[in-house]
């Protein structure tokens, strides 16, 4: 009885098992960066003012973003100007 030959299916499989594996990162990729820009209009938004978010028709989500950002940038100022009177650095560089 003859059998056929077998076929060595190494060779396609790995080179189908190496396109899926660049497809998948190329994907990731392309998510990763539409995910960066997208972060960075949103941080562009946020910079603007809650009163100008609010007269342009912002979400409220992100009027509070805003505010908070705006807030945690006072706050940090405040630290600074806490820090460098203790330190007796001149109220005039402030």
């Amino acid at each position: 009885m003859n059998y056929p030959t077998s076929i060595p299916v190494q060779g396609p499989l790995a080179a189908r098992w190496a396109h899926e594996v660049a497809e998948f990162i190329v994907c990731a990729w392309q998510k990763r960066r539409e995910r960066r820009h997208l972060d960075q209009q949103i941080a562009a938004m946020t910079a603007l003012s809650g009163a100008l978010l609010r007269d342009i028709g912002g979400p409220e989500d992100l009027i509070n973003q805003a505010a908070a950002r705006r807030q945690a940038d006072a706050q940090c100022l405040e630290e600074l100007r806490i820090l460098a009177n203790y330190r007796g650095v001149d109220s005039r560089f402030w």
